[in-house]
């Protein structure tokens, strides 16, 4: 313990004006520190589990036991949902023969949280309901308005871009106002609320001093810290300061990696926000932060990832093609310069007097063309080492244009020039199309690892396919895309490639051979 607390005091709490240190880059690197880590801390904690598993054993009145089981919970609630779960149950179980109607209502309070996060809020709205808060003593209370404040929120987040999502904003906003006025100030927790509440009304810049006061508490936990650093760097998200953004999604990642919280971490906050600058980076946070949500094991917390998934990778794609366009833009330019030095060769020739003079200069230009040459081939080594694991398909496009430039090189060489404008005008746009298909079928089925089995539970023997390992059919492709969310048929189109007229061929004649009527059938992707 006392270990820990000098890496939280050496690692998370810096002034909230920290000197030069307090950049992108150094937090960066502070996370990656950190994330060397990983299996450490989790050890620690799996140690710690073990530890009340065995002294659980050993108290048999229901108090005893109900305070260990809830331990358990608050190791397990943000680590792994289904033993959370579990452990709520078994404290419910356990409350009742306290005789303490408080003890009853935190162990209610500890259901309804892994029902939020699993995102079945009616029966979290129905656990809360069966409490009577003024039966409450202050810090249940504040435990009772906190779930109400959390489970309307995640209605919001779900509700993004219709007209419910103020309306649930509001009302999660409401119950946060009054965990601020049942807080005691003067205290962590006051501030960390206060917080929250100032970065949900937009008042940005209060946000921010609230955090300044929250930083003068040594008291509070480190996933509390987690939570907070998260909610400033939304706050500085609001007043477009992305720099700050990044550094305070970093230093909660941090604490998310310290605690060994899986239920849904800043790191695939910050990877959306690095991956246009850092391919590489963005890639490890981004599957790192997929292996989390999926040992968690809560379907709410995989839709969150997965609906952005598709559209980094649909970034990533029009990122690689804008590359080739430059690499292709560039041959063009070779070629001019080649026609340009041929005109002069041929002057050169017209003109014996300046042929030294002109040799020189073809020289010269030649040495610059092999210069851009070399450029453009290390480049392509760099950017092929950068892109990383989720990205390797790109390298076949990287090593067919390395063969491009090879055998433009040699043709120059060679004083071959026939057939220049048919080897420029080769592409490698469907084999990276399809690369990037790859992806996301594999990252699809990380998700998903049953979709194809229960896909096929829809229609009849004779219309069931089973595609290659980790990969899936253009039709099942199309419903992939709506089960993360993505209906719009346009949309659909423009990351398959298709027109909308044949997403929409696909989508009935896929119907049409189901099992359900058409009306039915895409909830029932839904429900995969």
């Amino acid at each position: 313990m006392r270990a820990l607390t000098i890496i939280l005091l050496t690692i998370v709490l810096p002034s909230f004006y920290a000197s030069a240190s307090d950049n992108v880059e150094y937090w960066l690197r502070q996370l990656d520190k950190s994330l060397e880590s990983k299996d450490k801390y989790e050890n620690a904690k799996k140690q710690r589990i073990a530890r009340l598993r065995r002294s659980l054993d050993s108290v048999s009145d229901p108090l005893g036991q109900y305070k260990i089981l809830y331990r358990l919970f608050e190791e397990y609630k943000s680590y792994r949902n289904d033993s959370a779960m579990i452990y709520a149950g078994r404290c419910m179980d356990t409350a009742g023969k306290t005789g303490s109607y408080g003890i009853e209502a935190e162990a209610r309070f500890a259901l309804a949280f892994c029902q939020i996060s699993a995102g079945i809020m009616n029966e979290a709205q129905h656990t809360l309901g069966a409490v009577s808060p003024e039966r409450l003593d202050a810090r249940l209370k504040r435990q009772y308005y906190g779930l109400y404040a959390k489970m309307w929120q995640e209605y919001a987040n779900y509700a993004a871009g219709t007209s419910y999502c103020d309306k649930y904003r509001q009302k999660s906003i409401a119950y946060v106002d009054t965990m601020v006025m049942l807080t005691p100030k003067h205290t962590a927790d006051y501030w960390m609320n206060l917080c929250t509440q100032r970065m949900r009304t937009r008042q940005f810049a209060g946000c921010v001093d609230a955090f300044r006061e929250f930083q003068k508490y040594g008291d509070a936990d480190i996933h509390s810290k987690a939570m907070t650093y998260a909610v400033v760097a939304w706050a500085f998200s609001g007043t477009g300061q992305t720099d700050s953004t990044k550094v305070y999604f970093a230093k909660s990642a941090i604490c998310d990696n310290i605690s060994c919280t899986r239920e849904i971490t800043a790191l695939y906050q910050l990877a959306s926000l690095i991956y246009k600058d850092d391919y590489d980076r963005a890639s490890r946070y981004i599957h790192l932060a997929l292996d989390d949500i999926t040992f968690y094991d809560s379907r709410q917390r995989k839709i969150d990832l997965g609906a952005i998934l598709p559209l980094i990778e649909q970034d990533r794609y029009e990122a690689v093609r804008s590359q080739r366009n430059s690499f292709m833009l560039a041959a063009g330019l070779f070629v001019v310069l080649l026609a340009v030095s041929l005109a002069a060769v041929w002057s050169v020739r017209r003109k014996n007097a300046k042929i030294l003079q002109a040799r020189n200069t073809i020289s010269d230009n030649l040495a610059q063309l092999r210069e851009v040459n070399r450029q453009l081939t290390e480049a392509n080594k760099i950017k092929n080492e950068y892109i990383g694991s989720s990205f390797c398909a790109n390298s076949e496009l990287l090593q067919r244009l390395q063969k491009l430039f090879t055998t433009l090189d040699h043709r120059i060489a060679a004083h071959q020039y026939g057939g220049l404008r048919d080897i420029i005008g080769s592409t490698v746009l469907d084999a990276e199309r399809d690369s990037m298909y790859a992806a996301f079928d594999a990252a699809f089925l990380k998700l998903f690892p049953d979709f194809i089995e229960k896909y096929n539970i829809l229609f009849e023997e004779k219309y069931r396919t089973v595609p290659r390992k980790n990969s899936l059919t253009s039709e099942m492709r199309i419903f992939a895309l709506i089960r993360l969310g993505i209906s719009d048929s346009e949309r659909i189109a423009n990351f398959l490639n298709y027109s909308v007229h044949t997403v929409n061929t696909y989508k009935t004649r896929v119907k049409n051979r189901s099992l359900l009527d058409n009306s039915k059938f895409e909830p029932a992707i839904m429900a995969i």
